[in-house]
């Protein structure tokens, strides 16, 4: 009996410890101990931003970047992150921000003062086949004031599991 009670906490331990399904192998071809990251920055000029919705100043006009990523694939996509930061200047240093982010402007023109926000987002779709996945930035006016295209500007988009 004895023996048995010995015995038996070796037999649970040994069905309670089996490990589930593996993940998938890194980007590097190893299994990795910590979590897998893909950290890119990308600088997006004046003039690679797409206006989309119609003219310039028409209602409900924005700008878009695409920015293609074969990394991004549809396990990150159902069980990673993907994350999107934007790079500005608060004070003279240079700071991360997450998207969304609203940066708000004001002026004064001939007495009279304007007041707009920019905003920045972002969505992503992975890639299926041979197509590779994308981050879509998004810049929009609260005035729509899209004449004026946005300047150009640094994100950071990190995919990780």
């Amino acid at each position: 009996m004895r023996k048995f009670l010995l015995l038996l906490p070796v037999v649970i331990m040994l069905f309670v410890s089996c490990e589930g399904p593996a993940g998938r192998d890194g980007f590097d071809g190893r299994d990795g101990e910590s979590v897998f990251r893909y950290v890119e920055t990308f600088t997006v000029g004046t003039n690679e931003w797409e206006l989309v919705e119609g003219r310039p100043d028409d209602f409900g006009t924005y700008f878009r970047k695409e920015i293609v990523l074969s990394e991004l694939d549809k396990f990150i996509y159902d069980e990673g992150h993907v994350l999107c930061y934007i790079f500005d200047r608060v004070e003279g240093f240079e700071v991360q921000s997450n998207l969304p982010y609203i940066k708000p402007y004001g002026e004064i023109v001939n007495g009279r003062e304007y007041f707009w926000n920019e905003t920045f987002s972002y969505d992503f779709v992975p890639g299926e086949g041979s197509k590779s996945g994308s981050v879509m930035i998004y810049v929009k006016y609260s005035d729509f004031m899209t004449s004026i295209r946005p300047g150009t500007w640094k994100f950071r988009i990190v995919l990780n599991y």
